[in-house]
């Protein structure tokens, strides 16, 4: 976590197998999964918690080398 100013980021990343380019935006979608026991619901939560407070929530991926979450918030 950094605390820059009047903003605080997160970032999170992994070693996973990554996401598809065209997958990027879908991860957000409420309810998108493609795990057959997985509701779907944490970065679409995560996206609409970061913009309700003026924030953001990102996501670089490459496939077969991992993905990386930031999320950015504004401090009041």
């Amino acid at each position: 976590i950094n605390t820059g100013g009047q903003w605080s980021y997160i970032s999170v990343m992994d070693n996973g197998r990554g996401i598809p380019a065209d997958k990027i935006e879908e991860v957000f979608r409420w309810r998108y999964t493609t795990k057959p026991n997985n509701s779907g619901l944490g970065l679409g939560i995560v996206r609409r918690i970061a913009e309700k407070y003026n924030g953001s929530a990102e996501i670089e991926s490459e496939v077969n080398e991992g993905t990386e979450v930031s999320v950015s918030l504004q401090e009041k």
